[in-house]
C-alpha cells in the first residue's frame, strides 16, 4: 500500500459494548465504502487469530464513525452496520471493506 493515508486512535464505549483501540488508516472508496486498512506490526499473532479467524472480521453492532475522522474524510456520516466483512492482507496490512 502506498501513498500518505489518514490515521487515527481511538476507541468508544456503546452501552456494554468495547471497540478496541488500534491505529488504522481509513479510506473512502469510489463506491462509497469505507476501507479500514489495520497495520499488522501493531497486531500479536493471538490478535489477528482472535479478531481476524477464517479472513474475516465481525462487527457485533453498529458503529458510527467519530467526527473528527468523518471531517478529514469530507464526508457527514458514516456507520458500520453490525455484520461479517471478509478481510485481505498484504505484507503490511489487514484491510477490511465496509
Amino acid at each position: 500500500m502506498t501513498g500518505a493515508l489518514p490515521s487515527f486512535t481511538y476507541s468508544s464505549r456503546s452501552g456494554k459494548n468495547f471497540c478496541w483501540s488500534i491505529a488504522a488508516s481509513f479510506i473512502l472508496l469510489p463506491s462509497r465504502r469505507m476501507r479500514i486498512l489495520i497495520p499488522k506490526k501493531n497486531l500479536s499473532p493471538a490478535a489477528i487469530q482472535y479478531y481476524f479467524a477464517d479472513q474475516q472480521f465481525v462487527m457485533p453492532f453498529d458503529f458510527e464513525l467519530p467526527e473528527d475522522l468523518l471531517r478529514h474524510l469530507g464526508i457527514d456520516y458514516y456507520r458500520i452496520h453490525t455484520g461479517v466483512y471478509k478481510t485481505q492482507e498484504d505484507n503490511e496490512y489487514i484491510m477490511v471493506d465496509v
